[in-house]
């Protein structure tokens, strides 16, 4: 069985071109069954893409003795396998009163400290860093859970990722059971971090018990299911990203800003048309003038008046929403505010020489972007 998990594990990295050969790899061990299975593999790994291999170990400073002595078991076995490993002790405690977090989200982001100063010392010597993480599939689903239930995107349902960017998860083909299975089948010595049986936080209420009572009573294959579906979600969210990239890089303006028409909208929004000769609402087409008179062309492109420094001076932050205004009502200061309220978008308070004023687009927004307003709107619309 353990031969059958290494194979797998090995097939998983090659697929994913998680290594390289004599690259550095910067292993997470925290001397749980996870992180000690991880290692206990790297090792073997090590043999074939012959690979620099190190451990950093995390000391939250948050259970006591018990901390102190997984911090001991892991620089045991890292000295009797010759296997350089760098401890970091943070008082994760008083920095989650310091930063006003909770100590989770302050877990993650010494962690993350630790692994940076680790990375920028490999770097001195490798060209190629990478950082293994020992996440399975059962973190996964658990994560897909934890984000559905808080509210999530496209990119919440498939945040674990074999490979991203310097991080690697080498475990994340695997199911717990299996690690259990093969650190007790090898012998690995691991240690029981006593947290993770309390039902103080939201992930271990979910791994504990929701988990176990989809597989139980939904389906057995529930966490198999889901990290598949993670990683179909995964691609389509790659394939947006790059398409909206794409779409931003035509759009975009000698001056960093973006100019884009309606043509970029799907016709499953609705748009309708800024101006065209046969508008129903028969509205006359306005002259250009001051750079408070944007004007929509027949094209359904929206311009504004003026030098290109004046056009990309609108923006103030944020993502402004241009209109045209309906010629029956006036368009003033409180007139825009009024109509701004009800779309959703904070009108920037420079728009223009204008003060505060928007235009109304008969209900369709039309949007001009900064680079990462721009990007960030189109992957919506896609």
């Amino acid at each position: 069985m353990r031969e059958k998990t290494f194979d797998k594990v090995k097939d998983f990295v090659k697929e994913n071109e998680m290594l390289a050969r004599n690259c550095a790899v910067i292993a997470g061990v925290s001397g749980g069954n996870d992180s000690m299975t991880m290692l206990h593999l790297l090792r073997r790994l090590r043999e074939i893409w012959h690979f620099h291999l190190r451990v950093v170990h995390v000391n939250h400073g948050i259970r006591g003795a018990e901390a102190d002595r997984d911090q001991r078991m892991v620089e045991t076995v890292c000295t009797e396998s010759n296997i350089p490993c760098s401890v970091y002790r943070y008082d994760v405690p008083e920095l989650s009163v310091k930063w006003k977090l909770g100590t989770e989200e302050t877990g993650r982001i010494v962690r993350r400290q630790a692994f940076d100063a680790e990375t920028h010392k490999c770097r001195k010597q490798y060209a190629v860093v990478r950082t293994a993480l020992a996440h399975n599939k059962n973190d996964l689903a658990e994560t897909m859970l934890h984000h559905l239930a808080r509210g999530t995107g496209l990119r919440g349902l498939c945040s674990l990722k074999p490979v991203n960017g310097e991080v690697i998860r080498p475990l994340l083909c695997l199911e717990r059971r299996e690690i259990d299975d093969y650190i007790r089948e090898c012998g690995i010595p691991s240690v029981l971090d006593s947290t993770n049986l309390e039902d103080e936080y939201t992930r271990n209420r979910i791994r504990r018990h929701l988990l176990p009572v989809m597989e139980r009573e939904i389906n057995a294959k529930t966490v198999e299911h889901m990290a598949e579906t993670s990683r179909l979600l995964s691609e389509a969210e790659e394939f947006l990203t790059d398409e909206a990239a794409q779409l931003a890089a035509d759009y975009r303006e000698p001056d960093g800003s973006y100019f884009c028409s309606l043509i970029i909208f799907s016709e499953k929004t609705d748009p309708q048309k800024l101006w065209s000769p046969d508008d129903p609402r028969k509205t006359e087409r306005p002259q250009p003038g001051s750079h408070t008179d944007a004007y929509p062309a027949g094209t359904g492109t929206l311009f504004l008046p003026g030098e290109q420094a004046d056009f990309a001076s609108i923006w103030t932050g944020g993502c402004a929403d241009l209109r045209w205004s309906d010629p029956q009502e006036e368009n003033t200061a409180e007139t825009g505010n009024r109509r701004a309220k009800g779309t959703g978008n904070s009108p920037s308070s420079h728009i223009g020489r204008g003060g505060n004023t928007v235009w109304p687009v008969y209900d369709q927004s039309f949007f001009l972007f900064r680079r990462e307003d721009f990007r960030k709107k189109v992957y919506e619309m896609v």
